[in-house]
């Protein structure tokens, strides 16, 4: 809806850009901390349907009338997409001013491409996961900066491929920090969100569609257009959402997407458990919508066994259901 735009678009006056010295990657990171009112249905609807249906979250948004930030939420897009994407939840946790939440656009993506951003190489797991840890060590920075909580509970919400690499991320986080046993933002972790994930790499991603030329893909695109259409957004998804976003996706480099799905690595159930058994104060959840072709609820249930998490299976959602519903 055009409030919901125009609110994103006073999140985005708090956005700038950072450079990666690991991998020369240029991201844009968005930030706020302020109170909003008139949160529209839309971002009400999810913030009371994490709160009653999924008790791990219950104290989500209530955390106080403390003026300083207490809590960080990390939001996490996945390939193809864009920080946009969690504009009702951002509007959401920014309503208690207890929350600080950062987002940002991946390499390649909406706000953080460049001329230059159809290298092959720059979009392999590892870079990509190097990207997201320094994407974190920057805003617990600029947060500690602030003088905010010294200690803040840190909670990561991811979608999709941005589910992958987090929780791949994670795991290199947790050995290093049973290893070296020095300080690492992973002590912070409260709550770990996993929406739309699964227990192996989207057969998607490994379709024979990437390995046609880029031309040819592109002259195909308006089939694949409606194809993602189909298979993205539940048919109770109205028409001016899919079509919002369908415009942004139609923006996506061919390129981008055939590198991204072609090196894409996804987490192991071995991980999953791994997690829980290292760091049994972290709480995981798992949102999936009912219709999801593409990490189906069948496959997350066998991660959500994994790490011992909470889990929801969302109605009339389909693989993006942070904006279907």
């Amino acid at each position: 809806s055009n409030s919901t735009l125009s609110k994103w678009l006073n999140l985005t006056l708090l956005a700038s850009n950072h450079t990666n010295p690991t991998t020369n990657h240029t991201l844009r990171i968005y930030r706020t901390h302020k109170s909003m009112r008139d949160i529209d249905a839309d971002a009400e609807e999810m913030r009371n349907l994490l709160k009653s249906e999924n008790n791990v979250f219950s104290d989500l948004c209530q955390l106080g009338n403390d003026s300083k930030a207490s809590q960080i939420v990390f939001c996490v897009h996945g390939a193809g997409g864009c920080a946009e994407q969690f504009r009702y939840l951002l509007d959401s946790f920014s309503k208690d001013v207890s929350n600080v939440v950062y987002a940002f656009d991946w390499y390649g993506h909406r706000e953080s491409f460049n001329e230059n951003g159809n290298e092959w190489h720059e979009y392999g797991a590892t870079k990509l996961e190097k990207d997201l840890d320094f994407f974190v060590e920057t805003c617990l920075e600029e947060y500690r900066q602030r003088g905010w909580s010294e200690k803040p509970r840190i909670i990561f919400v991811a979608h999709s491929y941005g589910t992958g690499i987090l929780m791949r991320l994670l795991r290199s986080k947790v050995e290093e920090f049973a290893m070296e046993n020095k300080s690492s933002y992973v002590e912070l972790i409260d709550k770990v969100a996993l929406l739309s994930t699964t227990d192996s790499c989207p057969k998607v991603a490994q379709s024979v569609l990437w390995r046609l030329p880029v031309f040819l893909v592109e002259w195909i695109r308006p089939w694949l257009s409606n194809l993602n259409k189909r298979i993205m957004y539940h048919e109770a998804t109205s028409e001016e959402e899919v079509n919002y976003w369908k415009d942004i996706a139609s923006k996506n480099s061919i390129a981008m997407m055939k590198a991204l799905c072609r090196q894409m690595e996804w987490y192991t159930l071995e991980d999953a458990n791994y997690l829980h058994e290292s760091m049994p104060q972290w709480k995981f959840l798992l949102l999936s919508g009912e219709n999801d072709q593409v990490t189906t609820p069948n496959d997350a249930r066998n991660v959500a066994e994994a790490c011992n998490a909470d889990m929801a299976v969302i109605a009339q959602c389909s693989h993006n259901l942070m904006v279907e519903r």
